[in-house]
């Protein structure tokens, strides 16, 4: 547990420096945050929380490949010691899917998307927000890959849930068909 809080200290104040305009610290602090995370998975295993603090810390300084090297070691940390069904093997799949996603590789992200959302779909029931959101960016990439019968497929099932504010990029994807 004393790890984790070495990281965790590295991490905020990685994150605090950046703010603060202080990018040499930043990077230094960041850089002892992702090396620590390497040893992490023989020592214990942190929550996503952690990997996702410095991932994100990563991805605010535009970091990312950093950002990626700390969501496949978080991946790859708990195929090894959870259940192919675990929230927190989820919850690193959906986050590493989401820097593809906002990165335009939508190749890489499309099979990170469909097995979190099955995931989070036998454990949650259909009816969750996040899943919705997820069906609407899968939906993206079948459009973007001009697989439109999947698309389609994808929104219908997504448009069973009530409606929610997602609506904009719905028609969005509608309109790519």
């Amino acid at each position: 547990m004393q790890t984790d809080t070495f990281w965790s200290t590295y991490v905020d104040l990685g994150a605090n420096a950046q703010r603060l305009g202080h990018t040499v610290i930043a990077d230094k602090m960041l850089e002892a945050a992702l090396e620590e995370s390497r040893r992490l998975g023989h020592l214990n295993l942190p929550p996503p929380t952690v990997f996702n603090k410095l991932a994100a810390a990563f991805y605010a300084q535009q970091e990312f490949r950093k950002a990626e090297t700390v969501y496949k070691t978080a991946l790859s940390t708990y195929e090894k010691r959870l259940t192919d069904d675990h929230p927190h093997l989820s919850n690193i799949m959906l986050n590493l899917a989401e820097l593809y996603f906002s990165q335009e590789k939508y190749n890489q992200a499309e099979p990170l998307f469909e097995k979190s959302l099955s995931i989070d779909e036998r454990r949650y029931g259909s009816n969750n927000p996040h899943i919705y959101r997820r069906m609407l960016k899968l939906a993206w990439i079948y459009c973007n890959q001009e697989r439109h019968a999947d698309a389609y497929n994808l929104l219908k099932r997504a448009q069973e849930f009530k409606d929610k504010p997602e609506a904009d990029l719905q028609q969005e994807i509608l309109a790519r068909m």
